[in-house]
């Protein structure tokens, strides 16, 4: 979190596109590593500052679901859905945490619907 941290102090007085760009690749990073409760971290930052980005949404859920929080990344995934219906990567991983969540039939529409 050292890292974000610089980032958020230089980064706190310019276009709030830009910071939540750097944000996010340092997300991105952290994912990559496998460091999900890192990028979790990352994550919030940026939808402190953009509450309504479906694309962060969907990456949250996705470190949710990689670490297996399958709850929160459901509620996470249907924010993005929600957002953006049409959302190819978000429906697929919904999917996914529908089905390892024991909800197969719904897993199945959703996958119909990619």
């Amino acid at each position: 979190m050292q890292f974000a941290d610089s980032i958020l102090k230089v980064a706190s007085g310019g276009n709030v596109s830009k910071n939540t760009s750097i944000l996010k690749t340092e997300g991105y990073l952290l994912m990559a590593r496998g460091d999900y409760g890192g990028a979790l971290n990352i994550y919030n930052l940026i939808l402190d500052k953009e509450p309504g980005n479906s694309y962060v949404h969907f990456l949250k859920g996705k470190s949710y679901h990689k670490i297996k929080s399958l709850s929160s990344a459901r509620e996470e995934l249907e924010v993005a859905l929600k957002q953006f219906p049409d959302f190819p990567l978000a429906i697929e991983e919904y999917a996914e945490v529908l089905f390892e969540s024991g909800d197969v039939e719904n897993a199945v529409l959703q996958y119909n619907n990619c």
